[in-house]
């Protein structure tokens, strides 16, 4: 069990009094995020300032995040709550009112509110800029401005506008596939053939300040061999998120140059 202060271990074995040391050492008025991994892709997050209050973060083994309110959490608190997870004690769940299941923050029973807090970013993308243009292609439409602004705005520039918008929200959907399962998939495969164990960031980067799903740390096998995994990734990241880019982007060109 490993205890990070910002990503750093500060300790194997924690007990209480070296987490009580460790959350009583922290800088008053500076933002810092506390790790306390029990296992394999469960943790317990303690972020926030000492001066302003912390906010609870636990994370489950099928990466299932529960938060409490932020600033709910003072010093003493989360050293005993650290304290009873690092035990494996299940008493700290109890100690603390905590918010719904992967819910940063509360939404009451708004069915508006939920919906946009369960909404992927892919249509969250589309349904924000799409609203946004349309109310523009109204505008130019309707309330035509001295100096032509809104002539000659037709259909195909119109449906240019949400063809573009379309493509946009596809690809900020891909990005989250391709953190959340693609790049997970190539690691474990890569890993297997160099002989070299991974393990993933299960994290929500949004909240853990970390790198999120998709991102993972090497050890085991040879050097050489975790550097070329190294290697490997930078060539994944560049060809997967600047490849489909340049595929469509050429695609548009040429659709254009044809219309």
């Amino acid at each position: 069990m490993n205890l990070k202060v910002n990503q750093k271990v500060v300790s194997k074995e924690p007990d209480e009094e070296t987490i009580r040391q460790v959350v009583t050492g922290l800088p008053p008025r500076k933002k810092v995020r506390l790790e306390l991994r029990q296992s394999k892709g469960e943790r317990l997050y303690v972020i926030g300032r000492p001066d302003k209050g912390f906010q609870l973060i636990w994370q489950d083994q099928a990466g299932n995040l529960q938060f409490s309110r932020q600033g709910d959490v003072d010093g003493e608190t989360a050293v005993f709550m650290l304290t009873l997870y690092a035990q494996a004690n299940p008493e700290w769940q109890a100690l603390i009112d905590w918010l719904p299941p992967n819910t940063s923050q509360y939404v009451g029973k708004n069915p508006l509110l939920k919906a946009f807090s369960n909404m992927s970013p892919g249509m969250g993308a589309l349904l924000i800029f799409g609203a946004a243009y349309t109310l523009f292609v109204l505008y130019a439409i309707l309330v035509p401005q001295p100096g032509g602004f809104g002539q000659g705005f037709g259909f195909k520039e119109i449906l240019g506008g949400f063809i573009f918008i379309g493509l946009l929200a596809a690809y900020i959907q891909y990005i989250e596939f391709f953190f959340s399962v693609l790049r997970p998939r190539m690691a474990a495969w890569l890993a297997l053939r160099l002989g070299v164990e991974v393990q993933e960031d299960m994290s929500d980067s949004r909240w853990m300040g970390g790198a999120g799903p998709g991102t993972w740390e090497a050890s085991g096998g040879s050097t050489g061999n975790r550097l070329l995994l190294n290697l490997f990734d930078i060539v994944i990241l560049v060809v997967g998120l600047v490849g489909p880019v340049a595929v469509v982007g050429i695609g548009a060109f040429l659709l254009v140059e044809r219309l």
